[in-house]
């Protein structure tokens, strides 16, 4: 059942920042724009970010795994969390975050905004 909620959350965090895009700008085809950059840099930077600081020639394992660690694809794609095998209270706390903070933060912007 926890990982049925953790999926939901997963498909909420996207919505939400699909949602604060679409406040922020006022144009559909911008906000489809800024939603999509900001998605693939949440699959791409843990790759970008070990190459920018460590390099890509370098056979360095630790920081890559940390910058994995720190990233949201990693707790949506752990096989452990959908088997059963891993308690994913982590895991959830980090999916919740980020389903909460951008749909408060469309939510906040909205209600300031002068229609």
């Amino acid at each position: 059942m926890l990982s049925t909620v953790l999926l939901w959350l997963d498909v909420v965090s996207v919505l939400g920042v699909s949602l604060l895009c679409s406040v922020l700008f006022r144009n559909v085809l911008a906000s489809l724009t800024a939603s999509l950059a900001i998605l693939y840099s949440m699959f791409k930077l843990p790759e970008l970010m070990v190459d920018l600081f460590w390099g890509a020639g370098y056979n360095v394992r630790a920081p890559y795994d940390l910058m994995w660690q720190l990233t949201l694809t990693t707790h949506w794609t752990n096989g452990a969390l959908y088997t059963g095998r891993y308690f994913p209270g982590v895991s959830f706390l980090v999916c919740l975050m980020a389903a909460v903070v951008p749909l408060l933060a469309a939510l906040w912007l909205f209600n300031r905004k002068a229609y």
